[in-house]
């Protein structure tokens, strides 16, 4: 049907704001991307006539406010968008793709399988597809079907998706160790009580929650030295945890990889001696 100027204008408008959100999407300002796509929503619910016949624009509405919450970590808020995409679109090629993504990083690993099985990758999905259920292969242990289908990833798209660097666990250990070496007496002093881990992946049985991702680099577990010096009970056990093979798939090369266990030892020690997360940027540690 045809658009009268006005209708087509607001037309305009929201598409304009839409291709700025994927803009800023690309920059990595998920939050300017969210508000910029949360007022295309508004400008749609106000016009319910737009709303009826341009559903494709409310379908792309609701995918954009659905990735900035990915990026931004509301996986929850996410998934509620690519259900109000199924309900617009249940024949939409691309979101089974989307949904089981959020789904992996709410770690709902079965049903993220099982939307990988029936979606049918498109140019724009295929390496995601394929590095997805590298993911799965990984935290289910079989590490070598997980690295093949890494490689196979990593050759559709090597910039979104780079082939894991890897390293023996006994040269990672040595380096944490020397990291420790290497920190001031008062500190070491401080970290007397605390046990360092170093595991390939976070366990869902022991990790999963909304407040933990399962690609997470390292994780503090225990009461810090505030808490401590307060009233809180203490607990059973101060931990750090660091999860080397999902540092290995975030760095370039080695050299990298090696800064980045050093950074993430570093950080989680910081929760320890109670630095807030401010305090952690200043340090470069975040």
């Amino acid at each position: 049907m045809a658009m009268d100027d006005e209708t087509r204008e607001i037309y305009e408008r929201i598409a304009a704001l839409l291709d700025e959100v994927d803009a800023r999407l690309d920059e990595g300002h998920a939050d300017e991307g969210l508000e910029l796509a949360r007022q295309a929503q508004k400008l749609l619910d106000r016009h319910e006539e737009l709303k009826k016949t341009e559903v494709d624009l409310q379908v792309d509405t609701h995918y954009l406010i659905g990735a900035a919450q990915f990026e931004l970590g509301d996986i929850a808020a996410a998934l509620r968008e690519y259900q109000q995409v199924r309900a617009l679109d249940p024949k939409d090629a691309e979101i089974d793709f989307w949904e089981a993504r959020a789904l992996f990083h709410a770690w709902r690993f079965d049903e993220t399988e099982k939307l990988l099985a029936r979606h049918k990758p498109k140019p724009a999905t295929r390496a995601g597809h394929l590095y997805y259920q590298a993911l799965l292969a990984d935290f289910r242990g079989q590490h070598a079907e997980a690295d093949l289908l890494f490689a196979k990833a990593a050759k559709e798209n090597s910039d979104d998706y780079p082939e894991p660097v890897r390293l023996p666990v006994d040269e990672v250990q040595a380096l944490l160790e020397e990291v420790l070496a290497a920190l001031p007496r008062d500190v070491r002093r401080a970290l007397q009580n605390v046990d360092l881990s170093l595991l390939p992946l976070p366990d869902p049985r022991v990790h999963a929650s909304p407040d933990v991702d399962p690609l997470v680099l390292g994780l503090y577990r225990g009461s810090n030295l505030l808490e401590k010096a307060g009233d809180l009970p203490p607990a059973d056990l101060d931990r750090i945890e660091i999860f080397q093979r999902n540092i290995e798939r975030v760095v370039a090369d080695k050299d990298e990889l090696r800064e980045e266990m050093k950074i993430t030892l570093l950080h989680e020690i910081g929760h320890h001696l109670s630095w807030d997360e401010d305090g952690l940027t200043e340090m470069g540690l975040n």
